[in-house]
């Protein structure tokens, strides 16, 4: 994603309402788009976005997605392996701003991931 488009984008994300979940867990059949194990097995499920807003996706019944818990959790242990790359790329855009607190901010974020040696 450019400098530009984050300049752009909204970074709150965008829910879907409770009618727009019950319609996509019906389009699913209450089961995991994955493992296919849902309410009936004694599953917890979720409904997320297939494309995130912040990658432009919106909340259509369209880019709706369920999953189960333990497909969630991968998926979010997945995206939170890429905070640093996301890290450095929201440095660039606080410095293009000239945004001091933001830019002090994902700097001390970054020096955090070197500390712990978070290295993605």
């Amino acid at each position: 994603m450019s400098i530009e488009k984050l300049d752009r984008q909204k970074l709150d994300p965008i829910k879907f309402t409770k009618r727009q979940q019950e319609r996509i867990k019906k389009k699913y059949q209450n089961r995991c788009a994955l493992c296919w194990l849902g309410t009936g097995d004694g599953v917890d499920i979720c409904v997320t976005h297939k494309q995130e807003s912040i990658d432009g996706g919106s909340s259509s019944i369209e880019n709706g997605l369920v999953l189960c818990t333990e497909h969630s959790k991968i998926r979010y242990d997945a995206e939170l392996n890429h905070t640093k790359t996301y890290t450095a790329l929201m440095l660039k855009v606080a410095k293009h701003r000239k945004n001091k607190n933001m830019e002090n901010l994902y700097s001390e974020v970054l020096e955090m991931h070197e500390k712990y040696n978070i290295n993605r």
